[in-house]
């Protein structure tokens, strides 16, 4: 076992290990040469690289929720769009919740042609 000096109470085996184990560089990493970069440049790389400037199905379901849902959708909202892609809408009205339920199928083909919505596969109405 190597010995540790006076200043440090690890070897640099024990300190490899415990640097490791807590996710931080140990004091012989070597550091790559590239030049610093600009916290600009870093977000608009961020930024292009998971394509975030691309509007959300959420966000134009809610721009577009009066054209899709017309009289009903002042009484009737977006609660969540899932990650297996149904729309989970909530109604209070019971006569309404049964009137969208029956017009289920005319909803989704409307929300399938508003433009990042085409993937929303089904349509879940909750009170």
């Amino acid at each position: 076992m190597a010995k540790a000096d006076s200043s440090n109470p690890f070897s640099k085996k024990h300190e490899a290990i415990i640097s490791e184990f807590l996710g931080i560089p140990s004091r012989d990493c070597n550091f790559s040469q590239k030049d610093p970069m600009r916290i600009e440049d870093l977000v608009t790389h961020f930024v292009e690289r998971y394509d975030l400037e691309r509007p959300k199905p959420e966000q134009i379901l809610v721009e577009s929720w009066e054209a899709v849902f017309g009289s009903f959708s002042e009484r009737c909202y977006p609660v969540k769009l899932t990650d297996s892609d149904v729309l989970i809408i909530s109604v209070t009205n019971s006569t309404l919740r049964s009137e969208i339920i029956f017009k289920k199928k005319e909803l989704l083909v409307k929300i399938q042609k508003l433009n990042y919505c085409e993937k929303i596969k089904d349509l879940v109405v909750r009170a």
